[in-house]
């Protein structure tokens, strides 16, 4: 976790590996956060939590405001499928838990060396759970 306000930017935790092998469990565990199942949705944006998990999103979906959304770099413009933007402040580390293809397709997308640099990789093998 991050030292509240002496921190202005985190790294995000890619959980990356089967289905059904409890990175959400686990990441939900960790105390006070908002979670993303499936689409994003800046409606049920919340200020009071300590993280932001997102589970089985598309990349696709979430690319354009990645960088806003993942590294918690202060206030930051955000907006989704069905809302204009709004101005945020994005102090939250967040947890993304995937599956390996869609882990592959973010490391070979053209910000791939980004989120190499950025983001703290944990692969999860067949049959080794988490939770």
């Amino acid at each position: 976790m991050r030292i509240d306000e002496h921190i202005t930017r985190s790294r995000c935790l890619f959980l990356v590996g089967p289905t059904q092998h409890g990175k959400r469990s686990w990441a939900r565990s960790l105390g006070k956060h908002i979670s993303f199942v499936i689409n994003f949705s800046l409606r049920a944006w919340r200020d009071d939590v300590k993280y932001i998990i997102l589970d089985d999103i598309p990349w696709t979906d979430i690319s354009p405001i990645a960088k806003g959304l993942l590294v918690a770099s202060g206030n930051v413009n955000l907006t989704d499928k069905y809302m204009s933007k709004m101005n945020v402040k994005n102090n939250k580390p967040c947890i993304v838990c995937i599956n390996d293809d869609e882990g592959e397709r973010i490391l070979h997308s053209d910000t791939g060396d980004y989120w190499k640099e950025n983001g703290v990789w944990i692969p999860l093998r067949r049959g080794q759970k988490m939770f």
